[in-house]
């Protein structure tokens, strides 16, 4: 129940960034950012002749109250806060001990992505979604293939993997520096 409460950190943001607020806020701070996100996006409080996203409202109301029930209470935050400290050195850890790979570095080519619909692919001629993307390919020392679409580099930044890929073989990680400019960016 406790993980329900003080949610996972590997979420893109933590409590403190959904309230807007710094690890250092005191709870009266924290309480004063709660108030106002809360009122903002409490679904009671929305203007339905807006086409706003009903949903996606609730979702964020639903953050900010998960956020504020585990940062208002002293022990609960104290825990949230230990475990985002070793989340941070773990991955810390894993980015000291993965391979730098700069991706000019990396094999680079041109290939079809088919849009898939429901988890089918789409048979009709008609219907089909081609997309082009560029593959980046790395050969790990174990012989096997890193292989990493354009659009995975782009959305890494919202992903908790941190530009960190390990391989499927032999467990070598590897960090892939940005030294070149990609169509997606």
């Amino acid at each position: 129940m406790k993980e329900e409460r003080c949610a996972s950190i590997a979420a893109a943001e933590t409590h403190y960034e959904i309230l807007e607020v710094s690890e250092s806020s005191s709870l009266s701070e924290i309480k004063a950012a709660h108030r106002i996100k809360a009122l903002k996006y409490h679904p009671d409080k929305q203007n339905q002749s807006l086409n706003q996203d009903v949903e996606e409202i609730e979702t964020a109301f639903r953050k900010i109250q998960l956020a504020w029930e585990c940062l208002r209470d002293e022990q609960k935050r104290q825990e949230y806060d230990d475990t985002l400290r070793r989340e941070r050195e773990r991955d810390n850890v894993a980015l000291n001990n993965a391979v730098h790979v700069k991706l000019s570095e990396m094999e680079c080519e041109i290939c079809e992505i088919e849009d898939e619909e429901d988890g089918e692919s789409i048979q009709s001629q008609d219907e089909e979604q081609v997309e082009s993307q560029k593959l980046y390919s790395y050969t790990c020392r174990c012989g096997d293939l890193f292989e990493i679409l354009e659009e995975e580099l782009e959305d890494n930044d919202n992903m908790s993997n941190n530009g960190i890929w390990e391989c499927n073989s032999c467990g070598l990680s590897i960090f892939i520096v940005k030294d070149i400019v990609t169509n997606a960016s």
